[in-house]
């Protein structure tokens, strides 16, 4: 066998120059035709998730995970009909099995007829079938098959093979731009669409396919210099980073957590143009790569569902940077995406709040929904946040079949929208994105109805009533003129810290951008909260969003980054302050007031065919064990709207419960008489 550990062949810089002027320049995807449409039965069914744990039998041995003699008993009960009729019993309509695990198709072909197999027994049994798609190659055995594989496979900037990680070497992880890959993987979905019948195709670990070490693939340095050829004129280059020839530009060389033995980071802030075209090519080319594998599987099965793994927002060190996904460009070619490595959901011994609220957050602005495991709160935070999909069967996922029209579609009631800008989350400081995260923070636990924003949402703010830039510090001047037009039309406004100090290229100002609406030119002006009306607007600028930890909790672990340390997510110390300026900014008529503890979290959702408002709670704080009793609230009805029925249900209550409520004016005031953990109130019109 050839040496896989050697140098860059010889035969994939040839393949270089021959190949990526057929590939598709990242920077002009965006004018693609294509638009993925999702499927109706996304939309239309309950999705209670069923995800198979088995692995395939040579992943078993040669990995060997779950080192134990009795793995054939196990993997037969696995792929048994025993196994179908569980998932059955257990309110599962959608389960995800094993499929392809990168060892090649001839490998797996037993592995691949078990799954068409078992696929036809879930069908049988009415469930839906999602398969598996693993995101490396296992090339002891796959270049037996594929020889001309080798030149996938890529190298990093010194020239060593990129692995999975740990001591799983053996899986090797190829350029997903190139040609030959891209023609296999799309021969994998076209088995999986055509033999197996699948009504999902789950690609697994998005967050890792255009990591740094991924992108010194001969063929992504040379689309990298037609990227940055494509996305700016000539002058354009030189007023960029001083020169226009991009001949002899090569991608940033540093290493990566997940490259041991050593540990280095990126520089923060990233200023260096050429660092931050590089993470915008990265996230261009991961979306690419998603729009044409969904391309490819609408025209094959158009009612075939999209879904990937990129994580969730958990907050840890720059993900757009270090992962190359940019949500508002990726989840648009998908249906549902994956999170893993977030955190259990509930309340810490220290009193600290956990929750994966801002990945449901994101899932919902993007049309996704959202799969993330958990214990019985954190599937409770699912029907709350998550539109109509839970991740597990049982006595949850029967309660959301049982209820599926109170939970088919809702959009949200926000008062607020804060905004994650492209430039300011990836561009800045762990400290600018902690602002953003405090902030959130703030609004889960005040209970103030919110959505979280991007870039391409400022076009269009009309459905709120507060705009909030938690130091989102490198906006353009675009971005500034549609939030200005916004206040100045009526909108309200609560910005901190640097917001508007810096362009989009993390070019310092000589003043805010939005100096005018803020009332002062640069931070340093102010020494206290400022409040005023700009136009019709109100604005409120607060000098700075301030850790509720000592300043000592704020230094990185990086060994342990995906953890992103439990200390960072306590309340800021002037949480206070943060929710009555934006209450303020509302004009003092937000929606919701909840007069519970700070672990009593809401959303706040209407169904506008079936003329309904539904106010979801949830305890987290599920320490002592008793339940809540008579907590006030107040919901503010919009267009003057009177109820015809109110009524509360709950996994921990049977029927429906009434609810007496007075009426004043467009506020609605009741009591709800018991909050266990999880309880709706359902208002009808």
């Amino acid at each position: 066998m050839r040496n896989l550990y050697g140098p860059v062949s010889l035969r994939i810089i040839c393949i270089c120059f021959l190949c990526f002027m057929l590939l598709p320049i990242p920077g002009q995807t965006q004018s693609s035709t294509f638009s993925h449409i999702k499927p109706a039965w996304v939309r239309e069914e309950p999705i209670v998730l069923g995800f198979q744990t088995c692995d395939m039998v040579m992943m078993l041995r040669r990995s060997g995970r779950l080192p134990r003699e009795w793995y054939k008993e196990d993997y037969a009960h696995w792929k048994s009909e025993d196994q179908v009729r569980e998932w059955k019993e257990q309110g599962v309509t959608l389960v995800v099995l094993n499929f392809y695990r990168g060892f090649g198709l001839e490998a797996e072909k037993q592995q691949i007829e078990d799954t068409i197999h078992q696929a036809e027994i879930c069908r049988k049994y009415g469930l839906r079938v999602g398969v598996y798609v693993v995101d490396t190659i296992a090339y002891e055995t796959f270049l037996l098959e594929k020889p001309e594989a080798e030149d996938w496979l890529v190298p990093d900037f010194r020239g060593a093979p990129v692995i999975y990680g740990g001591t799983e070497c053996f899986r090797r992880r190829p350029y997903i731009g190139h040609p030959g890959y891209m023609k296999f993987m799309k021969e994998v979905i076209r088995i999986a669409l055509e033999d197996v019948k699948a009504d999902m195709i789950h690609f697994d670990n998005a967050c890792n396919q255009v990591r740094s070490p991924n992108m010194f693939h001969p063929l992504a340095k040379q689309e990298f210099r037609e990227f940055l050829k494509a996305k700016y004129t000539p002058e354009e280059r030189i007023e960029r980073w001083g020169f226009s020839d991009v001949t002899y530009v090569e991608p940033p060389m540093y290493l990566e957590v997940f490259a041991p033995p050593v540990y280095m980071i990126a520089p923060e802030p990233i200023d260096d143009p050429i660092y931050q075209e590089w993470m915008d090519f990265r996230c261009q080319r991961l979306s690419d790569y998603y729009a044409e594998l969904a391309e490819y599987v609408y025209k094959l099965n158009p009612d075939c569902a999209m879904e990937c793994n990129p994580h969730g927002v958990t907050g840890y060190v720059n993900k757009t940077f270090y992962e190359g996904v940019d949500w508002p460009r990726l989840l648009p070619n998908t249906d549902f995406f994956w999170s893993e490595h977030e955190r259990p959901v509930g309340v810490t011994e220290d009193g600290i709040l956990t929750s994966k609220i801002r990945s449901y957050k994101v899932a919902r602005i993007m049309d996704n929904m959202l799969f993330a495991g958990g214990d019985r709160l954190a599937l409770c935070e699912q029907l709350a946040f998550n539109q109509h999909c839970i991740n597990g069967g049982g006595p949850l996922g029967h309660f959301l079949t049982d209820n599926f029209d109170i939970y088919r579609d809702t959009e949200t009631i926000a008062d607020a929208a804060i905004l994650r800008s492209y430039a300011s989350i990836g561009h800045s400081t762990k400290e600018t994105r902690y602002s953003t995260i405090l902030s959130e923070q703030t609004l889960i636990q005040k209970k103030i109805p919110f959505d979280i924003i991007f870039n391409n949402n400022l076009k269009d703010l009309s459905k709120y009533s507060v705009l909030i830039l938690a130091d989102q510090e490198s906006l353009s001047d675009e971005q500034a003129a549609l939030i200005r037009e916004y206040v100045k039309q009526g909108g309200g406004l609560v910005a901190t810290g640097n917001t508007s100090l810096f362009t989009e290229w993390r070019r310092q100002r000589r003043s805010f951008a939005l100096a005018d609406v803020f009332g002062i030119s640069n931070p340093g002006q102010a020494k206290e909260e400022i409040r005023q009306t700009f136009g019709k607007g109100r604005v409120v600028y607060i000098p700075a969003v301030i850790p509720g930890v000592d300043e000592s909790f704020l230094k990185p672990r990086w060994t342990e980054y995906w953890k992103f340390p439990i200390e960072y997510w306590t309340l800021p110390k002037n949480a206070d302050a943060l929710s009555e300026a934006i209450n303020w900014a509302s004009g003092n008529r937000l929606s919701l007031k909840v007069e519970a503890s700070d672990f009593v979290i809401t959303e706040l959702l209407q169904q506008k065919k079936q003329n309904r408002i539904i106010v979801h709670l949830l305890n987290y704080d599920q320490s002592s064990g008793k339940p809540l009793e008579n907590i006030p609230v107040t919901l503010r009805l919009p267009d003057s709207k009177t109820p015809q029925k109110a009524y509360l249900i709950s996994p921990d209550e049977s029927g429906q419960i009434p609810i007496e409520y007075t009426l004043e004016k467009d506020l609605v005031s009741f009591k709800v008489p018991q909050l266990k953990m999880y309880d709706l109130i359902i208002f009808e019109f």
